[in-house]
C-alpha cells in the first residue's frame, strides 16, 4: 500500500509538472493511473481538449480573436481547479503515508524478532508482488500514452508525388493565338458593322427593297477599268452580260417597237446615269436595231465628252430655239453604224424653259418614225425638275442607285415624291455594286455633275449670244 501511495503522489507530482510547464498548446497528458478521483480526470480531459481547440484555431485566426482569447480564459479557469484538486489529494495521501510509514515501522520492528529465513522469505515475496504491480500499471501507462499520441498525429497521408514536363504549363500557347484571332476578327467585324452603321449611303440591294417598293430590274459591278464603255459585239466579260440582262428586261416594262422611248435618270450627280445611258444604247445597237441616244442633260452634259463629240457642236439645244432641224443635229456613231446620237449643244441658261417649248414633242414624234429605240439621259431629280418634264413623254424610267453613293435619304424621298408627281413607269438600276470593305468607287466616276444656282458672268454672256437672236 505505501508503494501505491508513493505512485500515486509520483502521478500528482507528473499532472502538476504537466500543468505548470504547457501552455496554450496541446500535448501528450499524463496518465492518471492509480488515481481515482474522476473529478481530475474530467479536468485535465477538459484542459487538454481547450488546448487542442486552441491550438487548432490560431492556424488560421488571429491572436486576438475573441474565440482564441476565449479559449485561453477557459484554459487558465481550469489550471488552478487542476493545482487545488491535486493538493488536496496530495495532503490525502501523505497523511496517509505517514500512517503507513508509521505501521510499517511497527511491523519491521516485529519482524526482526522473527527468524531470520522467514524474514527473508517474506522480503523477497513483497518485493516480487510490488515489481509485479508497478510492471502492469507501466503497461497500462504504455498503452495510454500510444493513444494519446495516435491522438495528436495528423490524419494526413500522401496521395499521388507531384509529376512535372518537360512544356510549360502556363501560358497556353495554342489557346493565347486562338484568343488573339478571335479578338481579331471580333474587331474587324466590329470595325465594319461600325463603318456600315455610320455609313449614310446605300450599301445593299435589300436596302433599296425595305425604301421602297419600286422593282429593281438590273444590277451592275464596279468595272475598275475607268472606261466609259464597257459593251460591245466582242466582249463577253462579266458587266457586258448585266447590261444584256437590262436589255432583255425592257420587255417587262412594255418597251417594244410600239413604246420605244426610255428615259434614264438618278437622284444626284456622280451616280453613272451616262455610263448606264450609253452602254445600254449600244448594247439595244447590238441586235440590229437603230437607236439613238438624246442628250437632254442641258446643264452639264457628258455624253458628248463619252462619245467624243464637241461641246459647242450643234445639238438639241439649238433645235429647241429654231436653229436646226432634226436631221441636222442626229450623228452617227463610230461606235456601232445602228448607234445615233444627238448631242446637248451649247448649254442654254435656261434648260427647263426650252423643255416645255412644245418642241420636244415634235422631235420625240419624228424620232419614233425613224428609230427602234429612244434612250434620254436627262439630269438627276434632285437638284432641277427635268426628269419629271421629260417622263410623261417617255415610256419608261430607267433610276440609277449607286452602291455606297446614294444616300438613303434620296431613295425615301424618291418614293414619297413618287406618288405625287410619279416618274412614268419607274424601274431601278443598282450601280457600281462592289464587294463589302473595298473603298468607294464605282461607274460614273470622271463623269460626276456640278449643279449650281449660278453661273460665271462670261459663260452667261455668251450663252446670251448664242440664244439671243431666239429670245429678242
Amino acid at each position: 500500500d505505501l508503494n501505491k501511495i508513493q505512485l500515486k503522489l509520483d502521478v500528482l507530482k507528473e499532472v502538476e509538472n504537466y500543468v505548470h510547464s504547457k501552455g496554450q498548446n496541446a500535448g501528450i497528458t499524463p496518465s492518471t493511473l492509480g488515481i481515482d478521483d474522476p473529478m481530475l480526470a474530467n479536468l485535465i480531459q477538459k484542459l487538454y481538449d481547450a488546448q487542442s481547440e486552441y491550438e487548432r484555431l490560431k492556424k488560421t485566426t488571429g491572436e486576438r480573436s475573441p474565440i482564441l482569447i476565449s479559449l485561453q480564459d477557459q484554459i487558465n479557469g481550469i489550471k488552478p481547479s487542476i493545482i487545488d484538486n491535486i493538493s488536496s489529494q496530495r495532503r490525502n495521501l501523505q497523511a496517509s503515508k505517514n500512517n503507513l510509514s508509521s505501521n510499517t515501522s511497527r511491523y519491521s520492528s516485529q519482524l526482526r524478532a522473527m527468524p531470520e529465513k522467514e524474514r527473508r522469505l517474506v522480503e523477497i515475496s513483497r518485493d516480487r508482488q510490488n515489481i509485479a504491480d508497478n510492471y502492469a500499471q507501466l503497461l497500462q501507462k504504455r498503452q495510454e500514452t500510444a493513444l494519446s499520441q495516435s491522438a495528436t498525429v495528423a490524419d494526413s497521408r500522401t496521395v499521388d508525388h507531384a509529376e512535372a514536363t518537360d512544356r510549360p504549363v502556363s501560358p497556353n500557347k495554342m489557346l493565347v493565338y486562338l484568343v488573339c484571332i478571335m479578338a481579331g476578327l471580333g474587331l474587324a467585324l466590329g470595325i465594319v458593322a461600325l463603318k456600315e452603321g455610320m455609313n449614310r449611303n446605300i450599301l445593299f440591294r435589300s436596302e433599296i427593297e425595305n425604301f421602297t417598293s419600286i422593282p429593281v430590274i438590273g444590277e451592275i459591278i464596279e468595272d475598275g477599268s475607268s472606261e466609259p464603255i464597257v459593251i460591245s459585239h466582242d466582249r463577253k466579260n462579266f458587266i457586258a452580260e448585266q447590261f444584256r440582262q437590262i436589255r432583255t428586261s425592257l420587255s417587262y416594262l412594255g418597251i417594244s417597237s410600239r413604246k420605244k422611248k426610255v428615259l434614264v435618270t438618278s437622284s444626284i450627280p456622280g451616280e453613272g446615269k451616262s455610263f448606264v445611258a450609253a452602254n445600254l444604247a449600244i448594247s439595244l445597237a447590238l441586235t440590229d436595231k437603230k437607236v439613238v441616244l438624246l442628250e437632254i442633260d442641258l446643264r452639264k452634259p457628258k455624253l458628248s465628252e463619252i462619245f467624243g463629240i464637241k461641246a459647242n457642236s450643234p445639238g438639241i439645244s439649238n433645235y429647241f430655239i429654231g436653229e436646226k432641224e432634226a436631221d441636222e443635229i442626229i450623228k452617227r456613231t463610230d461606235i456601232n453604224p445602228n448607234l445615233f446620237i444627238i448631242s446637248a449643244g451649247p448649254i442654254p441658261p435656261n434648260p427647263s424653259e426650252l423643255i416645255l417649248n412644245g418642241k420636244i414633242q415634235e422631235l420625240l414624234a419624228y424620232l419614233e418614225n425613224a428609230f427602234d429605240y429612244i434612250v434620254i439621259d436627262t439630269a438627276p431629280v434632285t437638284p432641277v425638275t427635268d426628269a419629271y418634264l421629260l417622263s410623261q413623254f417617255c415610256d419608261a424610267t430607267l433610276f440609277v442607285v449607286r452602291h455606297g453613293y446614294t444616300p438613303r435619304i434620296y431613295l425615301q424621298m424618291l418614293e414619297e415624291n413618287n406618288k405625287v408627281r410619279g416618274l412614268k413607269n419607274l424601274a431601278l438600276i443598282f450601280n457600281g455594286v462592289k464587294s463589302r470593305g473595298i473603298g468607294k468607287g464605282g461607274y460614273g466616276n470622271g463623269y460626276g455633275y456640278g449643279y449650281g444656282v449660278g453661273y460665271e458672268d462670261a459663260s452667261v454672256k455668251k450663252r446670251k449670244s448664242i440664244f439671243g437672236k431666239a429670245y429678242r
